[in-house]
């Protein structure tokens, strides 16, 4: 369902955004504006509390990453007059996902114990925003050239915490939060 969704999505987006055309000076006031469509790959390493510095490495795909979506959002506006302009994009994606009663963790290179397993949440938020402004410095039909100055902020948060449980006890035995 999701991917089917996102298929819709990225159809929607391509028919809305605005037909590339040759840059013309003017006078008047131009507005622009655009949804896009964003289908990352993430990879990196995690460390729980605890653990001695051992990370743990993660990679997700595109595919995973349609199944773990809870909100994403990327779009353009940009405005202009004469040779001078501004633009601004955001990119906004949450992910998030959890594993319950799974044996399928090590600590240490070590298996769990007969009778324990864990519990795992992994929660990613990210935010990239740009904010630039433009001159025109050459117009041609075949050519165009801006200087450009801006600034883009990231920001990545991501959360990640474990429990483990041993049958013959009861509550968590262990548990580890990474907050960035």
């Amino acid at each position: 369902m999701k991917k089917m969704l996102a298929i819709v999505s990225a159809s929607i987006c391509a028919a809305l955004s605005p037909a590339v055309a040759g840059a013309q000076a003017s006078d008047s006031w131009q507005f622009g504006a655009a949804v896009n469509v964003y289908l990352p790959t993430i990879k990196g390493t995690t460390t729980f509390a605890g653990s001695g510095g051992a990370g743990i490495d993660a990679s997700i795909d595109s595919g995973q990453i349609l199944d773990s979506l809870k909100m994403t959002f990327m779009g353009t506006l940009e405005a202009r007059k004469g040779q001078w302009g501004a633009f601004t994009d955001i990119l906004y994606l949450h992910l998030g996902n959890s594993k319950a009663g799974t044996r399928d963790v090590l600590i240490g290179g070590t298996q769990l114990p007969a009778g324990a397993s864990a519990n795992a949440n992994l929660d990613i938020r990210g935010t990239v925003w740009t904010l630039a402004g433009y001159y025109r410095a050459l117009a041609q039909p075949s050519a165009e050239v801006q200087l450009l100055a801006g600034a883009r902020m990231l920001d990545l948060r991501e959360k990640a915490d474990s429990a483990i449980h041993d049958v013959n006890m009861s509550g968590p035995q262990l548990s580890a939060v990474s907050r960035w």
